[in-house]
Order: C-alpha cells, then sequence, then structure tokens
C-alpha cells in the first residue's frame, strides 16, 4: 500500500430519492462539478498505517 488520502462522496440525495421514486438513472444526483472531491494522497512511510478506522 502506498497511501492514504481523504474522499468525500457530495450525492444530491434529493435528487437521487426523486430518480429512484421515478424509476430513473441516478446519475445526474452522482455527475456534477466537484461532487467528489479527494485530498492528497499521504505516503505510509511518513503517516503509518491506520489502526482503528471505520467507514459509513
Amino acid at each position: 500500500m502506498y497511501g492514504y488520502a481523504l474522499g468525500l462522496d457530495m450525492t444530491r440525495r434529493d435528487l437521487q430519492a426523486e430518480a429512484k421514486k421515478l424509476g430513473r438513472p441516478w446519475d445526474t444526483a452522482k455527475g456534477f462539478d466537484h461532487s467528489a472531491p479527494i485530498g492528497q494522497i499521504h505516503p505510509v512511510s511518513k503517516v503509518g498505517h491506520l489502526e482503528r478506522a471505520r467507514s459509513g
């Protein structure tokens, strides 16, 4: 493993719920500019390994 970075899913839940309700694709809820920003990668050699991490 090279390193770690932080990412943020900025899904528009309002658009996603509406599309789901209408049986349509969700791509508009996820496909907008800056919808998934990610930070720089921090090498393990400098920051070490995460011992206790949690997602979700």
